[in-house]
């Protein structure tokens, strides 16, 4: 299995996305939402992506982590938005 599937990141060209949503897991021991190398280092910067990332509903356990690592938007299921 190769890393991008790990990481349920997309193969292929990222220009064809308008949003992205990562996957639920984890990676490396973080949630795919708040990893800062899957989304700062590899999908904004390496691929240089220029659209929207969503989290999945109830993907994000720490709100600050998640923001700080270029999640655009936080699907939550409970009104209490905890950093």
């Amino acid at each position: 299995m190769n890393f991008q599937t790990q990481a349920g990141m997309p193969v292929g060209n990222t220009d064809d996305f308008v949003t992205y949503l990562p996957s639920n897991n984890r990676f490396q021991g973080e949630h795919c939402c708040e990893s800062t190398l899957l989304l700062n280092q590899i999908l904004w910067e390496e691929w240089e992506y220029d659209g929207v990332v969503i989290s999945d509903w109830g993907a994000v356990h720490d709100t600050g982590k998640a923001a700080l690592s270029g999640l655009d938007v936080e699907t939550s299921v409970t009104f209490d938005f905890e950093m």
